[in-house]
């Protein structure tokens, strides 16, 4: 489904898979201070990312003075004269809102979603690693920078509904204080359950939906919760 910039449009769109485009100290800067100097700044080496702001290697020189000129770029007249004709083209650091969060209600409005549920775009790997590495310490800590980050980005406008990051070490504490393995499996389920739970009231209430309506939306992403528990049950206890 797509629309033209300002066109009127009776079916409410819910974009399910936006991003969010992190800047290079976006994580460390969300970080317990302590955490900080062990987390690493990004560098893009492949490049794609920042070829429509640029030259790749010119601006991975020095990142810090290339996304303070973007930031300069984006706020200029020039750069918004043309924001409507070129929402469909500006991609990465060149699009509007991609990174910047006070431009993103501007993108929603030209592009005409009544939602976007907003993931990361460059950290999973970098969660998932830290999760895997033994050190609980920066596994945890990461996650709440990353959590930190991604709310206080989706926080501008209640059309945007952020995606956090739960360490699944927590099941394996889980077991280790002497729960079962489908015990702590659901335990990681009902977190699942939750979380759906109040992104589809948020989706809900981004749509303008309320009473009835805002319950069954609500109702529908609890039930998707519910039926992930009884069939992984379903697996765990008939079909191994």
């Amino acid at each position: 489904m797509s629309f033209t910039a300002h066109e009127p449009h009776e079916v409410a769109a819910h974009d399910a898979d936006a991003h969010v485009m992190e800047t290079p100290t976006w994580l460390r800067d969300h970080a317990d201070p302590g955490l900080r100097d062990r987390i690493e700044p990004l560098r893009y080496p492949g490049g794609n990312e920042l070829r429509q702001t640029g030259d790749p290697e010119e601006q991975s020189r020095d990142l810090g003075a290339s996304f303070a000129r973007l930031r300069t770029l984006h706020g200029s007249e020039d750069y918004r004269r043309e924001e409507a004709a070129e929402i469909m083209a500006r991609k990465n650091f060149a699009a509007t809102g991609s990174f910047i969060a006070e431009d993103r209600p501007r993108a929603l409005d030209l592009l005409g979603f009544s939602s976007q549920l907003v993931f990361n775009t460059f950290h999973n790997r970098r969660l998932r690693d830290w999760e895997h590495s033994g050190d609980l310490d920066l596994a945890y800590g990461a996650a709440r920078a990353h959590n930190r980050a991604m709310v206080e980005f989706c926080d501008v406008d209640p059309r945007l509904l952020p995606t956090c990051y739960v360490p699944l070490v927590a099941l394996l504490l889980a077991r280790l204080a002497g729960a079962s393995v489908l015990t702590a499996a659901n335990v990681g389920l009902v977190v699942a359950i939750v979380v759906l739970t109040i992104h589809g009231w948020l989706a809900g209430r981004a749509a303008q939906l309320s009473g009835r309506r805002l319950l069954a939306a609500t109702s529908v992403a609890a039930l998707l919760g519910i039926a992930m528990i009884l069939l992984k049950d379903l697996v765990l206890l008939h079909l191994h």
